[in-house]
């Protein structure tokens, strides 16, 4: 039978509040044990609770103060390496966080610009009526296709099989489609800006000769409007 989910609220009852204090104060020597015997490494346990005078300690007085002689015996500086207090890991979270959801807006967004092109491409959509900011995006999403386009064909020219080739990571990235005052503003608000708008990331790939991102998507965006609008 599947264990339930344990709630991780203070619990109120005494006698519950005890009860799970005691098994899971078991459990927490039992573990240390272990890794001390499998790890061959030195730990402690130092535990306080309110329906005892004194301090439970693990393994014992002495085994304590031997680990905590060996832990002030460590210089501040690598004693320090690797410890975070509660508000650091909060912000390190925080951060982290932070550019998961950027990477899943920016993946989203090109997701989104590589089916309007498809569309384009297609007849389903007119390029003029685009906005500024998608042609300008659209611009770079071309760009990047057109990179790995190339990088496949060579690859393929020198007799790599399919199923080896890796895609080409962008040499360069700069974000492209907002001044600096929106970027800026991005940034202040946590790295998203208010309409959830991130731009794509432009790849300057060296095309050796052939038309580039920017300059076949800007022909062709010209003689579409001209097309519907005339010269």
């Amino acid at each position: 039978m599947p264990r339930h989910k344990v709630k991780l609220a203070f619990i109120t009852e005494t006698y519950a509040r005890r009860a799970s204090l005691k098994k899971r104060k078991d459990n927490l020597t039992k573990k240390l044990n272990e890794i001390c015997t499998l790890c061959g490494v030195d730990a402690c346990a130092i535990m306080y609770n309110s329906h005892e005078s004194r301090p439970d300690l693990w393994p014992s007085r002495r085994g304590v103060q031997n680990v905590l002689e060996k832990l002030n015996g460590i210089p501040d500086i690598q004693r320090g390496k690797k410890m975070l207090d509660h508000d650091e890991y909060i912000k390190k979270r925080i951060t982290k966080m932070e550019d998961m959801v950027m990477k899943q807006i920016r993946e989203n967004r090109e997701m989104e610009m590589a089916n309007k092109m498809s569309e384009c491409l297609s007849g389903e959509r007119l390029v003029s009526k685009l906005s500024t900011k998608d042609l300008k995006d659209l611009v770079l999403v071309a760009g990047n296709k057109m990179s790995e386009i190339e990088h496949m064909i060579k690859l393929r020219k020198k007799g790599v099989p399919a199923e080896a080739q890796p895609v080409p990571e962008p040499q360069d990235q700069v974000v492209y489609g907002c001044s600096n005052m929106d970027y800026n503003h991005m940034m202040v608000a946590g790295g998203v800006a208010a309409d959830g708008y991130v731009p794509v990331v432009e790849n300057h790939g060296n095309f050796g000769g052939m038309q580039t991102g920017h300059e076949w998507l800007g022909d062709w965006a010209t003689d579409n409007m001209v097309e519907h609008f005339g010269s």
